[in-house]
């Protein structure tokens, strides 16, 4: 189409409309070839794409260049302390059921092959918009406190698009470069595409402590076994499984999980011991998963809270039952297990953006009790349990399919 204006005038008319090609995006997307990309050209060289400025996206050329890695050229940014936002912008792409979002991403030393780490200013940001543009979404930002961190290896990341099925977005990678220089290095982008197969895909879905937690807190100075339950989700088995739980003052507990997890199978893994350190409230504790291969990434990491408390006295042993969460993946049907009669329960439910989307409060009169999550959309959600009575805290993950 041809965009014009006309003032009453106007002495300059060459600059008066622009021609604009409007083109319907419809996922999967293929990784494009960047061969051609120069700096200033990638809307010619990948149609709708654009390089844009900003906090907030601004059109404008920016810093990312073309760089070879590994033999494939990439988008490439050099972070040593620029204090800049530079975009990369999809056209709007309408998005399938089962679709997800793929890159690669490394990070280098300046000008070689050497490994290199963010700045704790420094950041690379995957955002979302619904509304062309206008309010963008973090789906996955990589950063100084990024587990595992980036490398010099380029490594493939994925993002379940569950939530957006049926809805046309746009995608965003804002690099951030603050003004710190501690740390300098170069950041590659390759490999961008949408695919709609998800052959493997593994993540926590609760931790368990032993013995159970008071009211959400480990006693001080006292020793937990600590176990995590994984579920496949994908369709092919897998094995191999790294799996690490950090705590809020610096404690990893790590495992390789070798055993094979059917498709739709969940495992337990025990991780070890924990020592309950320093009193603190609303602590968070981080799980991850590290298949490699993994194509939905965004549930591969697990927030918990906990506090730990000093214990004033003495009572009886009490072991709660572990909450479980059945059927698991649902179609929106499932059943809470694991209640305790007479207790008064409070289930937070939050999407994988982080926004609650349910909230309920009951007088348990059974170990059950069933939710209808049937008006969510599909895509993956995380549950917090808590109790004013039962010595048990419980902090779970389900898919809606």
């Amino acid at each position: 189409i041809v965009v014009g204006t006309m003032v009453s005038e106007d002495s300059t008319f060459q600059n008066d409309s622009i021609l604009i090609d409007l083109n319907k995006v419809v996922s999967p997307i293929l990784p494009a070839s960047l061969a051609a990309f120069n700096g200033s050209n990638l809307s010619k060289v990948w149609n709708g794409w654009n390089e844009a400025k900003g906090i907030q996206p601004v059109i404008a050329n920016s810093e990312w260049v073309n760089g070879l890695v590994g033999g494939e050229n990439s988008f490439k940014l050099s972070l040593e302390g620029g204090s800049k936002n530079d975009w990369i912008v999809s056209p709007g792409i309408l998005i399938g059921g089962g679709n997800f979002f793929r890159f690669n991403a490394g990070q280098f030393g300046v000008g070689g092959t050497n490994s290199a780490q963010f700045d704790s200013d420094d950041s690379v940001t995957v955002l979302i918009s619904t509304d062309c543009g206008v309010v963008w979404t973090k789906l996955l930002k990589l950063g100084s406190n990024t587990i595992p961190a980036l490398t010099n290896s380029m490594q493939q990341y994925s993002i379940s698009l569950a939530n957006f099925a049926n809805k046309e977005v746009r995608f965003g990678f804002r690099a951030r470069d603050g003004s710190r220089t501690q740390f300098t290095s170069d950041l590659y982008i390759n490999g961008i595409e949408i695919a709609s197969t998800l052959t493997q895909d593994c993540g926590p879905v609760e931790i368990c402590f032993s013995p159970s937690l008071t009211l959400g807190s480990f006693y001080k100075d006292s020793v937990y076994a600590i176990q995590v339950r994984l579920n496949n989700f994908g369709s092919l088995p897998i094995s191999n499984i790294p799996v690490s739980v950090k705590f809020s003052d610096g404690q990893i507990l790590s495992n390789n999980f070798s055993t094979p997890i059917a498709s739709g199978q969940t495992q337990i893994v025990s991780m070890g011991n924990f020592t309950a350190g320093a009193v603190g409230n609303n602590l968070i504790g981080k799980i991850y998963s590290g298949l490699i291969g993994d194509q939905a990434i965004i549930n591969d990491t697990l927030n918990f809270s906990y506090s730990i408390a000093i214990k004033t006295g003495s009572k009886p042993a009490f072991k709660a039952p572990a909450f479980k969460l059945f059927p698991n993946p649902t179609h929106g049907i499932t059943t809470l297990d694991g209640l305790q009669i007479g207790n008064k329960y409070t289930f937070v439910v939050y999407n994988f953006l982080g926004k609650q989307v349910y909230s309920k409060e009951i007088d348990s009169e059974s170990n059950s009790f069933d939710f209808n999550f049937i008006g969510l959309s599909k895509g993956i959600y995380q549950i917090n349990v808590s109790s004013s009575g039962q010595e048990s805290s419980g902090f779970l993950s389900f898919i809606i399919n």
